[in-house]
């Protein structure tokens, strides 16, 4: 079974999240997912409750868009790339992290 090393926090004083990074290591294989220029963090809300019978639940999480994220697997980056998208009127982008998910009928 793989195993899962606890991701890396650096602070800084201006922008306070400057990189986060998580590592997935095997007997065979390291997987490593970096985060860069983090916006400043954004709580998302859904109220909406699906209609469906098995998922009649609205969401909320503490969301941290990243500029730039990089996935290496085995030393060798993938490629692929973060866009810039808007989320109710804030600059969000399409990695983002999501902290303090919270499920609710």
């Amino acid at each position: 079974m793989p195993s899962v090393n606890p991701g890396t926090v650096i602070l800084n004083g201006e922008n306070p999240f400057i990189w986060l990074s998580e590592t997935i290591r095997s007997a065979e294989d390291e997987v490593v997912m970096s985060w860069f220029d983090m916006h400043q963090p954004l709580l998302v809300s859904d109220e909406t409750v699906s209609d469906l019978p098995l998922r009649p639940y609205g969401v909320s999480a503490v969301m941290i868009p990243a500029e730039r994220a990089v996935l290496t697997v085995n030393g060798q980056q993938a490629r692929g790339q973060i866009w810039p998208m808007d989320l109710d009127g804030h600059a969000f982008t399409t990695g983002a992290l999501a902290f303090s998910e919270s499920w609710r009928e």
